[in-house]
């Protein structure tokens, strides 16, 4: 950051950095816990252009509310001419303020466009609930909620989208959108989350997912064929969305129980979102909840007419071509300024269906479908890929955090993720294409598709004081050898592949290194090894092997329904 104190500067950057610090106090809220910040050089903020940097320090569990806080302050005084920009970053947590341009600046030398000057202001969390929003299920609730409330002010309170200028972030401006109208569009969903947790003059939702949530509702406004008010209502957690005999949630559990896994030991699916990974539905008032036609129907023996995954598809697949008249919709965070976009997934059922899916992602290449990135103990992960470009594929690892065992496969996406694949699921999957699990001597992993056994056995033999550690330490240490000796930059030393004294040597630094990490790091990256050992040993198809996990972590398998992803 350039040497400038700011105090004994010009006018203009005195009145400036003074706006700055008052946007943090108001009669509401005091945010005066802030350090001076010496920022790193970046090229969009070179340090010769910050005057000054501020770095707001607020409860973890109070980011959001005092990010909008100051955005609303800030907002106020451009609106008033007292700069000439504010750029929001970082989900709103970021705040780039631009001073009036001074002709003293002069140029920057190497590009000749006039210098700007500017203040960042981060708001940072500190103590505890500093998890970020859009991560935890609390977070994960209350976004799902508000975009089913954006939607129905957009459906059914205005009539329109939201315009450019309420997307920007003034949609709670009375002068735009009336401020009853946000009370008027809560009573007309179907949400399980509080008013005051979603409507943005509450100040909870990060300006990110709100700006998300708005161009999500545009999407879905034109993608439904801008439909007259009243026509669709939007649920999320209870009535259809909930747990009550007409909901969708029975009609799945009830599908799920009459079909069975080909070793029929257990449920088709872990969970519901692995059927329909819709987060959201539409429906239209033409759609009868209960009663006749309805997902909850009995036919003349008492019996309910859908009652597995054909007849659970066939219904949730009929009523979306009769004119989209109940839409079960997937959101992702939407990032960037231009339009959300929408895309169909399991619209076509026929045969060879997932073959047409499996050819759009493409083949997976023998000798390049797995990998870790960085150095082999950069991080407790082994990524399979199941397409050659980047960002295509799977990150295996414990999601359980530091106290508890999650192994799962994650699918990643060119711009994010796709779904996860648990662990018995996955286990259970390469099983039935002909793989056997493990190819080690481990025997508590050979129990994992019956339950939890094979999982928390494993977990507990990754511990520092079990009689089993030394094995833990000595297999990750010969499959890493194994898989990774032919690869460059993985290993600190690359005598850990001979079987000179130095290569005894470099594994057993290994060996130490490993020993320094902490169970979830050894529990994530041996299950990772063996998963990936057991389908190198196989002389199963890879593609057919890969095809099968895809296509369960992205809800697409033969009795996944039909849904609509937002982006």
């Amino acid at each position: 950051m350039a040497e400038i104190d700011w105090r004994k500067n010009s006018v203009t950057v005195r009145e400036a950095c003074l706006n700055v610090i008052d946007s943090l106090i108001s009669d509401e809220y005091t945010y005066l816990n802030f350090d001076i910040n010496d920022m790193k050089e970046d090229p969009d903020a070179p340090k010769s252009q910050v005057i000054m940097a501020l770095v707001v320090k607020v409860a973890g569990g109070n980011r959001t509310i005092a990010a909008n806080n100051i955005q609303g302050s800030l907002k106020k005084k451009l609106d008033d001419k007292k700069f000439e920009d504010l750029v929001i970053t970082k989900g709103g947590n970021r705040l780039d303020v631009y001073l009036k341009y001074d002709s003293k600046w002069g140029v920057v030398k190497s590009t000749g466009k006039p210098v700007q000057k500017r203040i960042v202001l981060a708001v940072k969390p500190e103590g505890a609930s500093t998890a970020g929003s859009g991560g935890g299920a609390r977070e994960t609730r209350r976004n799902e909620c508000a975009q089913c409330l954006y939607a129905d002010m957009v459906f059914n309170q205005l009539g329109r989208p939201f315009t450019p200028e309420e997307i920007s972030g003034r949609e709670t401006d009375s002068n735009l959108i009336k401020s009853d109208l946000w009370s008027k569009a809560y009573s007309s969903i179907a949400v399980d989350d509080a008013e005051n947790e979603i409507v943005p003059s509450y100040n909870v939702l990060e300006f990110a997912w709100r700006q998300s949530h708005m161009r999500g509702a545009n999407k879905l406004y034109s993608y439904l064929n801008t439909p007259s008010k009243g026509t669709y209502k939007f649920y999320r957690g209870k009535e259809f969305d909930g747990g009550a005999a007409a909901s969708v949630s029975t009609a799945y559990k009830r599908a799920n129980n009459n079909t069975v896994t080909p070793d029929n030991t257990s449920a088709y699916f872990s969970s519901e979102d692995k059927w329909n990974p819709a987060d959201i539905w539409a429906i239209h008032k033409d759609y009868p909840l209960t009663g006749a036609g309805s997902i909850s129907e009995k036919g003349k023996n008492n019996k309910f007419l859908v009652h597995n995954f054909q007849t659970l598809n066939s219904h949730v697949r009929s009523w979306f071509l009769d004119n989209k008249k109940l839409v079960g919709i997937s959101l992702k965070k939407h990032e960037g300024s231009n339009d959300s976009d929408i895309k169909v997934i399991n619209e076509d059922k026929d045969a060879g269906w997932d073959k047409k899916i499996w050819d759009s992602i493409g083949d997976v290449k023998k000798n390049d479908w797995f990998f870790v990135k960085g150095k082999w103990d950069s991080s407790m992960d082994v990524y399979i890929r199941y397409a050659p470009e980047s960002n295509k594929d799977f990150q295996c690892r414990n999601f359980g955090g530091g106290s508890s065992s999650s192994w799962q496969l994650e699918l990643s996406g060119a711009d994010a993720k796709q779904g996860r694949c648990g662990g018995g699921v996955a286990i259970s999957s390469i099983k039935d294409n002909g793989v056997t699990f493990p190819r080690s001597s481990w025997g508590a992993l050979t129990s994992w598709s019956g339950g939890d056994s094979g999982n928390t056995a494993l977990w507990a033999k990754c511990k520092d004081n079990h009689k089993d550690f030394p094995k833990v330490l000595d297999d990750i240490v010969k499959l890493m050898v194994k898989h990774f000796g032919n690869k460059t930059g993985v290993f600190t030393d690359d005598n850990v592949k001979s079987n000179t004294e130095g290569g005894k040597a470099a594994r057993a630094d290994m060996m130490q290194d490993i020993r320094e990490k902490n169970q979830s790091w050894r529990y994530s990256k041996l299950l990772g090894l063996c998963f990936i050992d057991a389908i190198s040993e196989s002389n199963a198809d890879l593609s057919i092997i890969i095809r099968d996990l895809y296509l369960y972590a992205s809800s697409q398998t033969v009795n996944s329904g039909l849904h609509v992803k937002l982006t």
